[in-house]
């Protein structure tokens, strides 16, 4: 019985503490990024840590604003537990202006970068430790922010590839057939209109790309071909150009702050290349001589990092989440 009363007691009061007041309140924020005109959402604690600490979200790949809630289940745990949170509409998306599908990864990280400068101008918040938090594409994105900003205290890098936007494209493609049946000579095909793609963007080759197209088409992978762009002038084409050599290797060996990145194991056959991911990740920071890093791989969960067969972050990766911020600024000079 008792358990079933606190269930109940938690599904009713919410976001509230045991006193029955709100832990945290939101409040809806615009701020901009030279001309681009953003907006989000600000989670303010009821009772901040001390040192008072904010994070940032850098949203991930696609349309995403402050009502994704896989997003809003990282920044209620941090709101939750004393950490102020901009959960952002990213450029094109909710309330904010712009289009991501224009934007090359460094517009997006400016984004961050425009946001954090937002909270710590807050003077009621007297900020002291200020940090990133970037979901999946997000995650690619981080060391990019922290490289363009002294401000940062902190990085996290949730399921964020550290391989090339292609390699980790490709890895995402593969895994996408193969859940879907596909397998031999069908996937070949497919890596060969990806190839098209690439030398279509590099060489202008259309003829390529638009004869190995048609073969899909009149072949069973007809309705697997709709996923690809038709005609030159699609908007895929634009964002592939400003975005596809993406490598966030050479950013993360220009961070010098303090990092955590957690992956989860199943998404090897998913979103990302974790164990790719580890070694370059390892490989970067040893070379580097950068001792203040955690990469942490969770068993028995994929790239959202849900529960077994539920849709929810799984409690204990967001406490070790909370919980490395929590040390982080607090053993922060």
């Amino acid at each position: 019985m008792r358990g079933l009363f606190s269930f109940c007691l938690l599904f009713l009061i919410g976001p509230h503490s045991l006193s029955g007041q709100p832990a945290f309140k939101e409040e809806d924020v615009s701020f901009r990024n030279q001309q681009i005109q953003l907006a989000g959402v600000v989670l303010k604690p009821q009772k901040p840590v001390n040192p008072a600490t904010a994070v940032v979200i850098i949203q991930g790949s696609g349309n995403s604003d402050r009502t994704n809630s896989w997003a809003y289940s990282f920044a209620k745990d941090l709101a939750e537990k004393g950490i102020y949170v901009l959960l952002p509409d990213k450029r094109g998306c909710g309330k904010s202006g712009g289009d991501w599908k224009k934007a090359g990864m460094k517009e997006l990280a400016t984004d961050a970068i425009a946001g954090l400068d937002f909270l710590l101008k807050r003077k009621e918040f007297l900020i002291k430790r200020i940090g990133l938090a970037g979901l999946s594409q997000g995650g690619m994105i981080a060391p990019l922010a922290a490289s363009l900003s002294s401000k940062i205290d902190f990085i996290v890098d949730i399921v964020g590839s550290a391989a090339t936007l292609e390699e980790t494209s490709i890895h995402e493609m593969v895994n996408t057939c193969r859940q879907n049946g596909l397998a031999g000579p069908q996937l070949q095909q497919v890596l060969a209109l990806h190839a098209a793609m690439k030398n279509f963007v590099i060489q202008n080759d259309w003829n390529t790309y638009q004869r190995i197209l048609d073969s899909l088409r009149e072949s069973p992978l007809a309705e697997f071909a709709k996923g690809f762009p038709a005609t030159k002038d699609a908007w895929l084409w634009q964002w592939i150009r400003l975005n596809f050599n993406y490598d966030p290797a050479f950013y993360w060996k220009q961070v010098k702050k303090p990092v955590l990145v957690i992956y989860g194991e199943k998404d090897e056959q998913d979103n990302t290349p974790v164990w790719r991911s580890c070694y370059i990740l390892e490989s970067v920071f040893q070379s580097q001589n950068h001792k203040d890093y955690i990469i942490k791989v969770f068993e028995n969960t994929g790239h959202a990092l849900y529960e077994a067969d539920k849709t929810v972050v799984r409690k204990d990766i967001l406490d070790f989440f909370s919980g490395w911020i929590l040390k982080t600024v607090t053993n922060t000079d």
